[in-house]
């Protein structure tokens, strides 16, 4: 991107990246700093430069994005609920029967 502005001020051009570094009157010198943050988070650059014919020039470099793969189709709930459950005897059975939604274990029954 290219403004029509007066660019930056070369001597100054090492330290528009620095947090809190600002030109300007109640300015908090994070815009910068945080658009390069989010760019190099991903993998990407950003390089200040001044116009050829003044105004302050901003490239973004960023890596090429993978092709998506397509995600595997996921089986359908009738299907799995189909599927028969493991026996459960004993212990695993009671173990159960006491985590149901409801907090309300089912009676024991004694033998």
């Amino acid at each position: 991107a290219l403004d029509s502005g007066p660019g930056f001020d070369p001597a100054l051009l090492d330290s528009v990246l620095d947090p809190f570094f600002t030109t300007k009157d109640g300015g908090t010198g994070l815009g910068l700093p945080i658009v390069s943050s989010i760019i190099n988070s991903h993998g990407g650059e950003i390089q200040l430069a001044n116009g050829p014919e003044g105004g302050a020039l901003v490239r973004i470099l960023l890596p090429a994005a993978e092709p998506e793969q397509p995600e595997a189709p996921e089986a359908p709930a009738a299907a799995a609920e189909a599927q028969p459950a493991p026996e459960e005897s004993g212990e695993a059975a009671v173990r159960a029967a006491d985590d149901r939604e409801n907090g309300t274990p089912e009676p024991r029954k004694e033998s």
